[in-house]
């Protein structure tokens, strides 16, 4: 009896034996943490055998902001109207000069018309008036005839008078007549002042006649609505078919070469902030760039405040670039120590990951963990993105493993 126990002993430990060198429970239930190495039967090379890869990450602080234009301007129309056009498509490039939308002329037009005219008739006024003053100095020529003919009778008059050499109702006849002739030389003089008069209204009048021309033209020329600044339509306010109204913006255009990156850091972490951060939009870390600006406003609940960056020394295509859109900035920590093993290298089997290593005794395989990097990570790294993979419990520096081809 004794013996037999012996034997059935014997047996289990050899299954347990069997059962640990095939690996049948890690398999099925994963490696133990952390996972040990152990030998197996040498598989057949079929790969190339490389080592392990120590490199030096650089590590980074991020924090998530958005992209914000650092100049922009609202276009506004200066003259009311029905907007005829509206040429202007959110992203769309503009250069100063631009028509952005158009206004309905109809009513500019017809005062341009209008002025027109009131200059032609002015002037038409101009000519009579010079011609009443011409008239008025003839007028005025002949009283004076009249007078200086009227002033020798009344004199000769009193000189006969005198002499009693004429009657007194000649005398009175003389004097008469130089009265009157005094009389139509005041007159001729007065129509003269009011020809004059009116030849200075009908000047005056070609005057206002064309400044209301040029005001009407300026008001024509306002139902372009043109682009002030070189820019990118931001946003827009309203369609073509509606109402313009002076004052109510029709657009947002922001500078195409100006535009910042914010981002909101913990207050305790701003005095060693530095001044340059990395930028990152979407997924690509698209270069450093410098601190223009630190917030003073302190966010009460994450107790965060705003960092500027100027995007304009990054190189970017800043017009390609849409307000608002996600970005993050990040600032050097240091560095820490990754161990890289080629993607191609590892094998998978259910949640299990190993590797083929090399050992005195020929390939083996080894039970691993790993993560894939991150695109920022590969991209600090200068490999590949999905080429390598970080080691995080398994194998050593020393480690060398098999690539499969």
């Amino acid at each position: 009896m004794k013996t037999l126990f012996v034997w059935l002993l014997a047996a289990v430990i050899m299954a347990l034996l069997v059962v640990h060198e095939t690996g049948v429970f890690e398999e099925h239930f994963g490696p133990v943490q952390p996972p040990g190495r152990r030998l197996l039967a040498a598989p057949e090379t079929a790969g190339e055998i490389v080592p392990v890869r120590s490199v030096e990450l650089q590590t980074w602080r991020w924090a998530s902001g958005r992209l914000e234009a650092s100049h922009v301007v609202q276009v506004f129309p200066e003259i009311g109207g029905r907007l005829l056009e509206l040429n202007a498509e959110l992203g769309t490039r503009v250069r100063a000069g631009d028509v952005l939308a158009r206004i309905d002329e109809t009513a500019a037009k017809l005062a341009v018309e209008q002025a027109s005219a009131g200059i032609q008739l002015a002037n038409s006024r101009i000519g009579a008036a010079d011609a009443a003053v011409a008239a008025a100095d003839t007028a005025i020529l002949s009283a004076e005839v009249q007078r200086q003919h009227a002033d020798t009778e009344a004199a000769r008059q009193t000189q006969l008078k005198a002499k009693q050499a004429t009657t007194d109702q000649a005398l009175q006849v003389a004097l008469t007549a130089q009265k009157a002739a005094v009389a139509q030389v005041a007159s001729a003089r007065a129509g003269k002042a009011q020809a004059e008069a009116a030849v200075v209204s009908a000047h005056e009048a070609v005057r206002l006649a064309e400044i209301q021309k040029r005001d009407a033209e300026r008001v024509l020329s306002k139902t372009e609505v043109v682009a002030p600044i070189d820019g990118v339509v931001q946003a827009r306010f309203t369609e073509a078919g509606s109402m313009a109204a002076p004052g109510a913006p029709l657009l947002t255009l922001r500078s195409q070469d100006e535009m910042d990156a914010v981002a909101w850091f913990p207050e305790e972490g701003l005095p060693k902030i530095g001044d340059v951060l990395l930028v990152r939009i979407g997924d690509a870390d698209v270069g450093s760039a410098k601190v223009t600006e630190l917030g003073t406003t302190v966010e009460t609940f994450t107790r965060t405040r705003a960092v500027h960056v100027d995007l304009c020394e990054v190189g970017l295509d800043l017009s390609q670039l849409a307000t608002g859109g996600f970005c993050e900035l990040g600032r050097e920590l240091g560095t820490r120590s990754l161990l890289l093993m080629p993607a191609r290298a590892l094998r998978r089997q259910g949640q299990v990951q190993s590797v083929h290593l090399e050992t005195e005794r020929g390939l083996v395989e080894q039970h691993v963990r790993t993560i894939t990097l991150t695109t920022s990570e590969a991209a600090s790294l200068g490999v590949p993105e999905g080429a390598w993979l970080e080691v995080l419990s398994g194998l050593v520096e020393s480690d060398r493993i098999e690539v499969r081809k």
